[in-house]
């Protein structure tokens, strides 16, 4: 509450200043200053967010990467961060809108396409969530990020010999040994679960099957 605080009350001193600084002598705004102001306000926003992300304080980062929107200038990338933060929050309904928005203007993304599906499997959407897991895979053959997902899905929705099948495919494609044996062992304790491994899973819920699922942050693709 306190660093909030201190945030308001630098950005209303810089806001005086500023529009102090950008009036004439007869008392009037210089034309086109209202704007600078307006930017240097967003820069600010932007930087608190920027803070706040990187101290994983997600809702603060989404917040002020909202504010930072104002200004045209900023609008794009605070918008993108804006939903990365939701999504780290597990704000998912949030998140959800913000990645349909990104995709629609950006429709070959990969970063975003996945992260979307994601998003709406974090939700318990699983059987829509594999459908565009599908359309993943077509897309990206070669991702073994997306093909990997894809299995924890099947997994999720209990379809095992799917699962299976998938496994085997991914085997012939990808040279992961470590993720193979993994995907394996959860398929093979999916399917002969012991004791323990049977009242443990009756304490999770679909969602938390597939955790190990990460959201994409466009610029570690880069």
């Amino acid at each position: 509450m306190k660093l909030r605080k201190m945030h308001y009350k630098i950005l209303f001193i810089m806001m005086l200043g500023l529009l102090f600084s950008c009036t004439s002598k007869s008392g009037l705004p210089i034309p086109g200053e209202i704007s600078i102001v307006k930017q240097n306000l967003a820069a600010e926003y932007y930087s608190i967010a920027e803070g706040f992300l990187e101290n994983k304080k997600y809702e603060k980062a989404a917040e002020y990467y909202e504010l930072a929107m104002r200004d045209k200038n900023f609008l794009a990338q605070s918008y993108y961060k804006m939903g990365y933060s939701y999504a780290m929050a597990k704000k998912w309904d949030k998140a959800e809108i913000v990645y349909r928005n990104l995709l629609e203007e950006d429709k070959e993304n990969e970063a975003f396409a996945i992260s979307l599906a994601y998003i709406v499997a974090q939700q318990g959407r699983l059987e829509e969530a594999l459908l565009m897991y599908d359309d993943l895979q077509i897309k990206f053959p070669f991702d073994s990020a997306i093909a990997a997902d894809r299995i924890k899905i099947f997994i999720a929705l209990e379809r095992y010999d799917e699962a299976q099948v998938a496994l085997d495919d991914f085997t012939n494609i990808f040279d992961d040994k470590s993720l193979t044996e993994s995907l394996q062992k959860s398929i093979d304790e999916a399917v002969n679960p012991d004791d323990d491994m049977v009242e443990k899973s009756e304490e999770k819920s679909e969602t938390e099957t597939i955790e190990t699922i990460e959201i994409v942050n466009e610029e570690s693709k880069e």
